[in-house]
């Protein structure tokens, strides 16, 4: 039966509705309307849930609540209070979730910051943010980081140890893990006389066990859960406002589109920093409550093990996770059997990966497209439904919009525009943010009446799915004519030899811009520039093949997988 309201003129602009899977709603509303209220009715529910596993160590969900209240408490005792900002500069352990259900607890905000961050990347982030506490690794770069919260303006640092609780020490997760301890750091306490708290952060949370916060003020739906930062691939990274309201129904939406349950694992596989990691993985467990497995960073043979030992059900990774897997002689289809809900986000996956994922593990792995901006997910494939292929531009459908979730194609006059035309994503929903922090400029050009401009261009067909060709500020423009590089590495991707591409516009003299493709050979597969050229030019129209052919070791990437155009640009990368 068709879902479309013959009463509601609004329905038939919404052709997508008749392809949501059998349960799933129109529109929803959360169990809860905060993330600290969705997690103590988890909490009263099933307080002895596993919640979080990390190797060969587990937490409950009632262990949890304990832990993140006595947290709390010692968050209080200097002074942090409701709208509080604490930053969060982690791998994926377990100190992350009760660092950030803490804050929450107080109705503070949480911030993210990329752990491959330097010093003055960091600096940027703290600074923007305000940030009172920062909680990061006791590791090498713990004497940067220091100094830098001090540069910052933070009045306080946790250190946080990655060995802590678990004790199998896995050389795979800690590879990059050095052994400086607190002791070694205190000396840069107190840079310029000023006084900056650094304390451990196991330590804190064993000495406040019994503890509960008073008197504080709790957190109501408007109030700001999340300040995650855009990965700055084009210039500065801007904080995003989230409001508990927003994250409360993208986890809902997690919850009732895949669907999720207690039954269900969660491997965490992208950064818990990033929007996916923050809202799929460490919400979503909290509110169903579901289990989250954590292995501090991912790595191929770890991430089958860790499948293998927690039967894990659901992960969502970016094309670059697919791509190993795909590439490593070591994976069978039996090491990844208990996944039975795998999606890719990111970035659209070209479906030539999808294809060969599918023949060589047979299961498909279904496309979620989100943002930051949008607090998670705004399209998802529905499970009972194959995502189309469109067959002019090869791309793959990233999905259809979720429930109650509104998305308009505009063209330059930010006018829609008709069915199959390219144009930019608007994007409106009680999921999405309304404003970037600190940034009025910033927040009134992309946060219009229209909805969120996404940047990306993209089409809807007749059915209601939606296909992204490429995001509107990496077109190329080739004597005039538009090249999108998504279309040309979907094709480039077709080739045996080819793991891995992307593709950017180099200036040329004559024609403006020229099509330049960055190529990761598949190992054992050699592949010349005049085959790669010969390839495109049987799929492509001529000025669209890429007239420069590089072949490099990898590509540079954003810790959640995206491909920085900018630095294969300027050659800094290739």
């Amino acid at each position: 039966m068709s879902r479309i309201n013959a009463m509601n003129p609004t329905d038939s602009l919404r052709p997508w509705l008749d392809l949501y899977d059998v349960g799933v709603p129109v529109t929803m509303t959360p169990r809860g309307d905060t993330i600290v209220s969705g997690f103590r009715e988890a909490m009263r529910s099933d307080p002895q849930h596993v919640v979080i596993r990390y190797f060969d160590w587990s937490m409950t969900m009632r262990e949890l609540d304990q832990a993140s209240d006595g947290l709390a408490a010692a968050l209080q005792d200097k002074d942090f209070v409701h709208g509080d900002r604490l930053a969060v500069y982690l791998q994926n352990v377990p100190q992350f979730v009760m660092a950030s259900l803490a804050a929450w607890k107080l109705g503070g905000i949480v911030v993210t910051v990329n752990p491959m961050y330097q010093a003055r990347e960091l600096h940027e982030v703290l600074s923007d943010s305000g940030a009172k506490v920062l909680v990061c690794h006791a590791g090498d770069r713990l004497g940067m980081a220091l100094e830098t919260a001090h540069r910052a303006g933070v009045e306080r640092v946790l250190a946080c140890d990655a060995r802590a609780y678990q004790t199998r020490d896995d050389a795979r997760a800690f590879v990059t893990f050095d052994s400086t301890t607190l002791a070694t750091a205190k000396g840069v306490q107190g840079v310029d006389g000023a006084a900056l708290v650094l304390e451990c952060f196991e330590a804190l949370v064993t000495a406040s066990l019994t503890r509960t916060p008073a008197n504080h003020k709790a957190p109501i739906s408007s109030d700001v859960a999340t300040l995650i930062y855009t990965s700055g691939t084009t210039g500065p990274a801007k904080g995003v406002v989230s409001t508990h309201a927003n994250v409360a129904q993208s986890v809902e939406l997690y919850r009732q589109w895949m669907p999720l349950g207690r039954n269900d694992v969660i491997l965490a596989i992208a950064p818990l920093v990033h929007v996916t990691g923050m809202l799929a993985y460490l919400a979503t467990a909290l509110w169903i409550p579901a289990t989250l497995v954590l292995t501090h960073r991912f790595e191929v043979s770890l991430f089958c093990d860790m499948v293998r030992e927690t039967g894990a059900t659901f992960t969502i990774g970016p094309t670059t996770v697919f791509v190993a897997l795909l590439e490593s002689p070591d994976v069978s289809p039996d090491d990844l059997k208990s996944l039975t809900k795998v999606y890719s986000g990111g970035a659209p996956v070209p479906a030539s990966i999808v294809d060969r994922f599918h023949a060589k593990f047979g299961f498909q792995v279904l496309g979620i497209y989100g943002m930051t901006e949008a607090t998670g997910p705004t399209h998802m494939a529905p499970r009972e439904h194959n995502a189309p292929v469109d067959q002019v531009s090869g791309a793959l459908a990233v999905g259809i919009p979720i429930s109650q979730t509104d998305v308009l194609v505009l063209d330059d006059a930010h006018q829609p525009v008709a069915c199959r035309a390219y144009g930019e994503l608007a994007i409106s929903g009680p999921q999405v943010a309304t404003r970037y922090w600190n940034k009025p400029e910033e927040s009134s050009a992309s946060f219009t009446t229209k909805g969120f401009l996404t940047g990306d261009i993209g089409f809807m067909d007749e059915q209601g799915w939606f296909y992204i060709v490429d995001r509107k500020k990496d077109q190329i423009n080739v004597s005039g004519f538009k090249v999108w590089p998504r279309e040309v590495e979907d094709t480039l991707y077709g080739h045996p030899a080819v793991a891995e591409c992307a593709v950017v516009g180099m200036p040329h003299s004559y024609r403006g811009e020229e099509v330049c493709a960055f190529i990761v050979r598949r190992s054992g597969q050699p592949v010349s520039e005049d085959e790669i050229r010969d390839f495109c030019t049987q799929q492509l129209a001529r000025f669209k093949v890429p007239g420069i052919v590089k072949f490099v070791s990898a590509l540079p990437r954003t810790v959640s997988g995206k491909v920085l155009r900018r630095l294969l640009r300027d050659g800094t990368s290739a």
